[in-house]
């Protein structure tokens, strides 16, 4: 249920981190499995958006309403996600990089990701975006089977997208993730195979891999209740992702949650802050904002049309279409639900310092249940969880 929020303290930067997320919704082409706040053909508003993001991020319109920022938390990691950030001229990037360190203080060292489609980028893009301020790319790879890319609606090929890879590298970035995706109708093994070797050949620091996901609201949910797509046997799906925790374990990445692997020191600090229910402040149409209060926490969301957001922000008024209060119980439940994805789990002083309360008092029947069923490890002092793809069966009794 939305509720108003009238007043709202400061943010408590519980866990020593705070995000900021921007959204550019921006697409030469909508993908079949997306269902993203996503637009293809909108290429009139972009200047206008842009500039509306510079002047959000330096107004904060879009906290949600009553949240003081005026003594704003310091931003350990920016997020510039989409749509297709990359789509839109360089320029507009390396204002919003101008933008935010001149509204938000940004921690030394703070972690900057855009997330790139491989066809949208060549090596003076890259290296624009290096020299203002970000440090970390991330590609929608997907696939390096052509036949496959084309059944998912992508429009790059798979030279393009290694190209892309190792042009990045070239560019001076030491931070690059490839994200693909397996369970594809269709694809094998090999095929499988062939596109975690052939992306680890251009030795990423980082490589996320997801399962694919059939959204209600999009083409490929609607081909499959039409029986026009065949999806792949769960068996077959599981295969896939126990052989790129084998092939990415032995290229020297090690899985730190369940869809993604890391070399040392390169795991995505921004994702992690999400996964540990830190706060963040999402700028632009359809970004979510997570604030933390003693009693509660407070998520917010900006409305998701685009034009209208423009119309909002240089018009002076918060784009922010609602918010709801989560009481600590949910806040509990999504600790733990979100932490038992990581590898590392849920700490007994994580979660106090998050909800208030210790594990043992929250969740003590539930952890002996999961514990009795093989599906976590509990001590007394962390849970983890033991087989990562039953992973939703454990979130089942903490939810």
């Amino acid at each position: 249920m939305t509720t108003t929020v009238a007043t709202l303290p400061k943010p408590r930067d519980v866990l020593g981190t705070f995000g900021l997320y921007v959204h550019i919704p921006f697409c030469a082409h909508r993908c079949w499995y997306c269902d993203f706040n996503a637009y293809a053909g909108l290429d009139e508003l972009v200047d206008a958006y842009m500039d509306a993001l510079v002047l959000d991020a330096a107004r904060g319109l879009s906290a949600p309403s009553g949240a003081d920022l005026d003594e704003r938390p310091v931003v350990t990691s920016v997020f510039i996600g989409g749509g297709t950030p990359s789509l839109v001229d360089a320029r507009h990037i390396e204002g919003l990089m101008d933008a935010i360190p001149g509204s938000w203080p940004v921690a030394p060292g703070a972690e900057v990701t855009i997330e790139c489609n491989p066809e949208s980028v060549d090596a003076g893009k890259l290296e624009r975006y290096l020299h203002a301020g970000v440090n970390r790319v991330s590609f929608g790879v997907q696939s390096l089977n052509d036949e496959l890319l084309k059944r998912l609606g992508r429009t790059h090929d798979a030279a393009t997208a290694l190209d892309a890879l190792q042009t990045a590298k070239t560019a001076g970035f030491t931070e690059v993730n490839a994200d693909l995706i397996f369970g594809v109708p269709g694809e094998s093994e090999a095929t499988w195979r062939a596109s975690l070797e052939g992306v680890m050949g251009c030795e990423p620091s980082h490589v996320s891999c997801y399962a694919l996901t059939y959204e209600e609201g999009t083409p490929l949910a609607a081909w499959r209740r039409l029986g026009k797509v065949d999806p792949m046997a769960d068996d077959d799906v599981a295969a896939q992702w126990e052989l790129a925790e084998v092939l990415l374990g032995e290229a020297g990445l090690h899985r730190y949650e369940i869809s993604n692997w890391a070399r040392p020191g390169s795991a995505c600090r921004h994702n992690d802050l999400y996964w540990t229910c830190g706060e963040y402040i999402g700028i632009g149409a359809g970004a979510h904002s997570h604030l933390a209060t003693d009693d509660a926490s407070i998520r917010s969301w900006v409305v998701k049309s685009p034009e209208r957001y423009v119309r909002y922000v240089n018009d002076g008024n918060r784009p922010v279409a609602g918010s709801e209060a989560v009481d600590v119980r949910t806040r509990a439940s999504e600790t733990m639900v979100l932490g038992l994805r990581r590898t590392q789990g849920v700490t007994d002083e994580q979660f106090r310092d998050v909800v208030g309360a210790g594990l043992d008092e929250v969740f003590g029947a539930e952890l002996a249940r999961a514990r009795d069923r093989g599906l976590v490890s509990w001590d007394g002092t962390s849970v983890r969880l033991l087989r990562p793809l039953l992973g939703d069966e454990a979130a089942l009794l903490f939810a």
